[in-house]
């Protein structure tokens, strides 16, 4: 989106507001259409008056577009960018046991939705439910998932009836205390390298921000029971948003029901919720495979010469796709294309591309088959 000014009178603003965004602690809470409206209605008359006023909604949309890069944990989009950048480079990493595992797992899935690339894709309730017969069946016939599946069921014992307490008091169905069990397998031994850690799988950010304690001297993302009360109040703020469990659950695993959110204002539900991931898969297919590129957000401090280096594109074809000045200048949040140079590079990078959608696919279905199977009396204490 382009803002018709020239760029020394929109930087202080927007430096400024940074500036403020970094010393309120409160930052994190989830900003409304109208504070956006606010503030770039402000920043309008600070920039140049009555004329550019006219365009604060643009101003406001290029804000909300920065401002998601600092509010949410986007471990999603750095890992997904990563994977591309390694593509590129030639610097493919081996794959440990676990991640051969999960990778196989997706595979599945992406046969489920057909999120081939020779295939219309298809995300929708009824493919859904066949993804949830899938982890029925691996937490039942697969000895890996099994095994792992009854022993995190006896191991959560102890700890049963102060969890129910706990998700009670939260607000919280009990059923979702058993999250531990896809998410980590109550297996959480410190392991490097993850930034997600403990029984619930959080990362630092999130730990903190419902309530965990986290530094030098503790990490209480390892204590069941307080791990599991940040849990369930996390599960409770996602299904407030949505007002919907499944999509909460999307959420607790993924980043993309903040953009479907940011949608749908009014009338949200999973049936929606898969349409709007089955529209920006198709959308990020025909980049890919008809066009050959792929969108790619500028994060902080970013340069034009850093990104034509890290994903091997010449400067002047960046500049030129991009329509970037001759003073390189980019901004925090702006898309960009990158083109896709290699053509053997096309495939892997479509499939990295649909990952991070199949991780938000996959987290409601996993999850349903585990407590059906644990009500059904497949596993016991």
């Amino acid at each position: 989106m382009s803002i018709k000014m020239n760029s020394s009178s929109f930087e202080n603003p927007l430096l400024k507001y940074q500036n403020i965004k970094k010393k309120k602690k409160n930052f994190e809470k989830k900003m409304t259409r109208r504070d956006f409206l606010k503030l770039a209605g402000t920043t309008a008359v600070v920039m140049g008056g009555p004329k550019v006023f006219a365009d604060y909604e643009k101003i406001a949309s290029f804000l909300e577009n920065t401002i998601k890069f600092f509010k949410e944990d986007n471990e999603e989009d750095i890992r997904e960018i990563e994977k591309i950048e390694d593509i590129i480079q030639g610097e493919e990493k081996e794959l440990a046991p676990e991640e051969q595992q999960e990778q196989e797992d997706y595979k599945n899935i992406n046969e489920i939705f057909r999120m081939g690339l020779n295939e219309p894709i298809e995300i929708n309730i009824k493919n859904s439910l066949i993804t949830q017969e899938y982890w029925e069946k691996q937490h039942s016939e697969n000895p890996k998932y099994v095994n792992s599946f009854k022993v995190a069921f006896k191991r959560m014992k102890k700890y049963e009836d102060s969890l129910r307490k706990i998700f009670r008091e939260e607000g919280t169905p009990e059923k979702f205390m058993y999250l531990a069990i896809p998410e980590s397998y109550w297996n959480w031994e410190k392991r490097p390298g993850k930034k997600a850690k403990g029984p619930y799988q959080f990362t630092k950010r999130t730990g903190r921000k419902f309530g965990l304690k986290i530094n030098r001297k503790i990490d209480e993302r390892f204590d069941p029971l307080k791990s599991g009360r940040a849990c369930a109040k996390y599960l409770k703020y996602l299904y407030d948003k949505t007002g919907n469990w499944d999509i909460a659950l999307a959420g607790y695993n993924g980043s993309l029901i903040w953009d479907y959110l940011r949608e749908e204002k009014e009338d949200k539900s999973y049936e929606k919720f898969l349409a709007y991931i089955e529209s920006r898969a198709r959308k990020d297919k025909e980049e890919i495979l008809e066009n050959k590129f792929f969108s790619y957000y500028v994060r902080r401090k970013e340069t034009v010469w850093r990104i034509s280096n890290r994903f091997k594109v010449s400067m002047e074809e960046l500049k030129k796709i991009n329509n970037i000045g001759q003073n390189n200048k980019i901004k925090t949040g702006q898309k960009l294309k990158i083109p896709i140079k290699d053509k053997r590079a096309v495939e892997k990078i479509y499939t990295v591309k649909m990952s991070k959608y199949v991780e938000n696919l996959n987290y409601p279905p996993k999850f349903n088959a585990i407590i059906k199977l644990i009500n059904d009396g497949f596993v016991k204490h």
